[in-house]
């Protein structure tokens, strides 16, 4: 498969979550490493969204977001604005169902007791 810069782009997130095939992860790792623009491109994009998961669970109220991760979404391309909504929308979802799980649990654990 041929890494272009555009595809290399398209795919960091699957780079990323280490979803590539070793082949395709190899040479996107080639492409980064030899490619000035792309290298630049990496080195913003997953700086950013490893900043995103590492904030954990956010709130939807973008109060609670911080201003410094607000301002580097901005200077997303409107594309990458968009997966990063799709990103921290799937893990508000995984963290949602997560307590729920934790309710329940604690739930069968703890059943409430009659009075």
């Amino acid at each position: 498969m041929t890494w272009t810069c555009k595809k290399t782009q398209l795919f960091i997130d699957d780079y990323l979550e280490g979803k590539l095939p070793v082949r395709d992860r190899f040479a996107y790792e080639a492409h980064v490493e030899t490619c000035p623009g792309c290298r630049e491109y990496f080195d913003r994009t997953s700086a950013f969204i490893q900043v995103v998961h590492q904030m954990g669970a956010i709130t939807r109220s973008p109060h609670q977001i911080p201003q410094k991760v607000l301002d580097e979404a901005a200077r997303l391309p409107i594309e990458r604005q968009l997966l990063l909504g799709e990103i921290v929308s799937r893990d508000l979802e995984e963290e949602h169902q997560r307590l729920e799980r934790m309710g329940k649990a604690q739930k069968k654990t703890n059943p409430a007791k009659p009075n």
